[in-house]
């Protein structure tokens, strides 16, 4: 469930070039550093657009009582937030939204692939420090996509990076990367105990979610849905989800229900009008 919507001005604090395709955006945010959860979001403004952009929380950091977001070019609205430069200021609303539900229990497999990554270690890190097992699946379309890895190597127990074109740990998707974990780490755990985290495009999730439920792994999925308020009022977010027995289904928002759900409960797009990710 949300911890608020606070609306705050936040000082850039640091960009930082991630790859040649993305950046870290380092704000400082004391409010916002003390309430944030993993898999929580920030709404963020910016200049070119009227609507607020959506960014999963990449790094809190409570000695400099910051919150970091990444983000990919991909229009007008992130373009003028990746040119953001220290000592600047922007508005944010967040944090937002319901995170990732992993204290019960005694492993966790967090699986990325495109912007979904950025949502993953704040998982990771929180994890560990609660002292639950962890493991982690990237995928990247190339090499020159990859980022964060040292960061990832020191939350997560194993890792594994994956590419379709070569140059990392797996050639292949997470899929690949998922059939090459070491059987015996899977296996040391009871399959209740096992939380499988996903984000990333829908039909790797949906994938991932397969494998995980072939495992009798219980599997969470971060949704990537177009937002406008982030609150839940214009609900422009809203996912079919499954309700009840049989056909029954429900329309949920992904800001405010989410951006974290069960994938059980998850109609994809594939199954009709559902989530699209």
């Amino acid at each position: 469930m949300n911890t608020g919507r606070l609306e705050q001005t936040a000082l850039v604090l640091a960009n930082v070039r991630l790859s040649t395709a993305a950046v870290l955006l380092e704000l400082r945010l004391p409010e916002t550093a003390a309430a944030a959860r993993p898999g929580q979001f920030l709404m963020l403004a910016n200049r070119r657009t009227y609507l607020r952009r959506p960014l999963a929380i990449c790094a809190v950091d409570h000695d400099r009582r910051s919150v970091s977001v990444a983000m990919e070019a991909k229009g007008a609205g992130i373009r003028d937030l990746m040119n953001l430069v220290h000592g600047d200021e922007i508005t944010v609303l967040g944090p937002l939204g319901r995170g990732w539900r992993y204290t019960d229990y005694q492993a966790v497999i967090a699986v990325g692939g495109g912007t979904g990554v950025y949502a993953l270690p704040t998982l990771l890190e929180a994890a560990r420090a609660a002292r639950i097992a962890t493991a982690c699946v990237l995928g990247f379309r190339e090499r020159s996509r990859l980022v964060l890895e040292d960061r990832f190597r020191a939350a997560a127990d194993t890792l594994l990076l994956a590419s379709e074109k070569g140059g990392l740990d797996v050639a292949g998707t997470v899929l690949d990367g998922l059939r090459a974990l070491d059987p015996a780490l899977l296996g040391r755990h009871a399959p209740g105990q096992v939380l499988v985290a996903c984000c990333g495009p829908a039909p790797m999730m949906r994938a991932v979610a397969a494998w995980a439920a072939e495992r009798g792994f219980a599997c969470q999925v971060s949704l990537e849905e177009r937002m406008a308020c982030g609150f839940g009022v214009c609900r422009t977010c809203a996912c079919r989800v499954r309700a009840g027995a049989g056909d029954g289904w429900t329309y949920e928002r992904v800001c405010c229900e989410g951006p974290v759900f069960d994938a059980a409960d998850i109609i994809w797009e594939e199954d009709g009008d559902g989530c699209e990710s």
